[in-house]
């Protein structure tokens, strides 16, 4: 910072010095001024940046949207589609208090809503500089949820940044400062709290990128276990209350997922199209 700092004030009085000059010596000519020396290590003006890495695993959780999301207007309960099986459609409880961390027009943070049919979001936390769309979880008996905000902007060029940040549930104020993260194995597809025990199980990223694997996370020391490679990718996941782990694979299809051994086993195929 102090470099910067004193970079910049060089500047400046380097173009203190220019101004005065040009003051007091009016050129003749109107020939603009034209910078040719190159500095060290300085790129020519047509190079072009090389992209280095391409993360093709990652980049499947990067969904075009050539539409608005539909969160994005949620006032409308029934454009939401509602997942089935078989003919019957899936009910909830309706006074059922979700939390979800949304981006809208007007808002982007954490809000509440209750699953009925026709769904209104109420804020709970503003935060614009990120949000949960690479895990959460529930820590210290529901009083804390972290999550980690994925931002993968610089991809291209082999820079991925990764954010931890957590809220206090009871008054919804940030815990703390963002932190960095700089081990790409707390980045999840999906995560979900046993209902039981608060331990947090998830299908996560592996060091390098290369492939998704089980595990559980510590969201409060951001440490995880690896329990095993996992064969398809997960958009929702959630724990029953007697311990297991079931799973919708962007195939559509539903699968029980075992938490010692991560084998998947099919269950329901197609639940969404």
């Amino acid at each position: 910072m102090k470099r910067k700092k004193h970079f910049l004030a060089i500047a400046a009085i380097a173009s203190i010095m220019a101004l005065s000059t040009s003051a007091q010596n009016t050129p003749k000519s109107d020939t603009p001024f034209i910078l040719k020396k190159v500095l060290p290590q300085a790129k020519k003006a047509d190079t072009k940046f090389k992209e280095v890495k391409t993360f093709p695993l990652l980049n499947q959780m990067m969904i075009a949207q050539p539409k608005p999301s539909l969160l994005r207007e949620p006032t409308d309960g029934n454009k939401l589609y509602a997942p089935k099986f078989g003919n019957s459609p899936l009910s909830v409880l309706p006074n059922l208090e979700m939390w979800a961390n949304i981006l809208s027009n007007n808002f982007v943070g954490v809000c509440w809503f209750n699953p009925t049919q026709n769904i209104s979001f109420n804020p709970l936390a503003g935060y614009e500089k990120g949000y949960f769309n690479a895990g959460s979880g529930l820590a210290e008996d529901a009083e804390q949820l972290h999550g980690v905000y994925l931002d993968t902007t610089y991809s291209g060029w082999g820079i991925i940044l990764v954010v931890h940040f957590a809220w206090d549930t009871r008054t919804w104020e940030m815990i703390g400062e963002p932190e960095v993260i700089r081990d790409y194995r707390v980045v999840a597809t999906e995560t979900a709290n046993d209902p039981q025990t608060g331990e947090v199980f998830g299908q996560f990223y592996n060091a390098d990128l290369t492939r998704r694997e089980f595990g559980v996370i510590d969201y409060q020391t951001m440490t995880r276990t690896t329990i095993g490679q996992s064969a398809h990718q997960y958009v929702a996941m959630g724990i029953t209350s007697d311990g297991e782990a079931y799973g919708v694979a962007t195939d559509g299809n539903f699968y029980h997922i075992n938490r010692t051994t991560g084998k998947e086993t099919l269950k329901v195929q197609q639940v969404y199209k």
